[in-house]
């Protein structure tokens, strides 16, 4: 019920648009993608986002597997995160954002984050991991002022247990700009298509399951997949990593796509899955077909028709060679599976909701969101007074906060002369701020 509360309380002010984010990306993984879709759309919902870029350090992190000894890795991981993490808290310094938001395996610890709230910025942390396979949730979700999962009553009670007092479910999602319906060249198709597919890494459960796959039309696309196996006939590229868009190419050219959650200890289907992947929000905003196994909490998401689900091996073969044999329905439950997730399932979607708690837990986020409002209000007052400057600002979105970058983002240069207004603003853009120290 506080949560119900929290959210409701900073809906309106949210709807509005106008906080300064500095988002913190992991350097790499399932998550980085993630935060390039939350930073898209904290964007369309009208925040500023400063992204604070860790992926640029990756080959760093590589590196680090050079070293010989497992002792001599871990030592370089931890000092590389723990530099990093210090270049979160210079960045907070130098931008004075209203919260951070950072994602699962982003290199910010936990006394980094109390340092950083110590200042009056509230550090916002989405866990898209499995609690039970990840434990390090342990320290960083004390430290987090608002902490966000995608797992519910086991994980909350253990949260609980930690201390940590403000907690709410944010199940992952899908971005429409990037998981979508795509026309594909009969080329493509050829190349990326067949009856049933699969893509994603090759966890144990998996290669058992999929073994009872193989006579079955079947492709299979990902890394990590063992050499030699009885599944090698079926994978694609030689087990190669495969980027989005490829991704989204055999989500579209596919007939069933198999959808499998994995483990590293079950056989197949796990018998307690709760969370729901990414892969399954994905595949239905591209509107295609799916299988996948049944979960705790997918039923709070999809409504029966949206998707279908299977609980073993006999009733995936089942399912698999019925809708092979009727395209139509194939289309139907596809069909209301994307519309499901278009109207309720979308990283603008789950970004309103974090950022809906955010600003009814910390009111004085809502009030820099009124405050701006103002101002935008009182320019927009009195625009009638700078003809130029009410050309330019009009093609703005309505009832949203701008900053300089969305002004200078109107101007066309090249393309005629440009009016004073215009000008001003070009020359804002190379003035610079001299500090005699980085603000405390």
């Amino acid at each position: 019920m506080a949560t119900l509360a929290q959210y409701a309380d900073g809906y309106d002010p949210a709807a509005r648009g106008g906080l300064k984010i500095l988002l913190v990306n992991p350097i790499y993984g399932g998550s980085l993608p993630a935060a390039h879709h939350a930073a898209r759309a904290l964007r369309a919902l009208g925040h500023q986002v400063i992204p604070f870029e860790s992926e640029r350090l990756a080959a760093a992190m590589d590196f680090g597997k050079e070293f010989i000894f497992n002792q001599s890795r871990r030592a370089f991981h931890a000092g590389l995160t723990s530099l990093l993490s210090q270049a979160v808290e210079l960045r907070a310094r130098e931008t004075r954002p209203d919260m951070i938001l950072a994602l699962a395996q982003a290199p910010l610890l936990p006394e980094t984050m109390k340092r950083i709230e110590a200042r009056g910025i509230p550090t916002a942390f989405w866990f898209v991991e499995d609690y039970r396979v990840l434990p390090y949730w342990r320290d960083s979700a004390p430290a987090a002022s608002y902490f966000f999962g995608i797992q519910t009553d086991n994980f909350a009670a253990e949260l609980a247990r930690a201390g940590v007092t403000r907690y709410a479910y944010l199940p992952t999602c899908a971005e429409p700009s990037v998981h979508r319906p795509m026309e594909l060249t009969p080329a493509e198709r050829e190349e990326f298509g067949s009856p049933l597919s699969f893509v994603g890494a090759g966890y144990y459960n998996r290669q058992i399951f999929f073994k009872g796959l193989t006579d079955f039309p079947f492709r299979i696309w990902g890394s990590d997949w063992p050499f030699p196996s009885p599944l090698v006939p079926f994978i694609q590229r030689g087990g190669a990593r495969i980027d989005t868009e490829t991704t989204v190419k055999i989500f579209n050219a596919s007939a069933v796509n198999l959808n499998l959650h994995s483990s590293t200890t079950c056989d197949g289907v796990v018998p307690d899955g709760d969370f729901v992947n990414p892969r399954t929000f994905e595949l239905a905003a591209c509107g295609a077909f799916q299988l996948v196994d049944r979960r705790a909490l997918l039923p709070e998401l999809f409504d029966e028709g949206e998707l279908e689900t299977f609980g073993c091996l006999d009733e995936a073969r089942e399912k698999i060679s019925r809708f092979l044999a009727d395209p139509e329905e194939r289309r139907q439950v596809a069909g209301r599976g994307m519309a499901r997730v278009l109207a309720e399932h979308t990283y603008e979607h789950r970004m309103a909701e974090l950022v809906a708690l955010m600003t009814g837990t910390f009111p004085h986020l809502a009030e820099r969101i009124r405050q701006r409002a103002d101002q935008r209000d009182e320019i927009m007052a009195d625009l009638d007074r700078h003809p130029g400057l009410a050309g330019l600002l009009a093609t703005l979105p309505d009832q949203r906060w701008f900053t300089l970058n969305d002004v200078l983002g109107t101007i066309v240069t090249g393309q005629g002369k440009l009016s004073r207004a215009e000008k001003l603003f070009l020359m804002l853009q190379n003035v610079e701020v001299l500090w005699e120290k980085i603000p405390e």
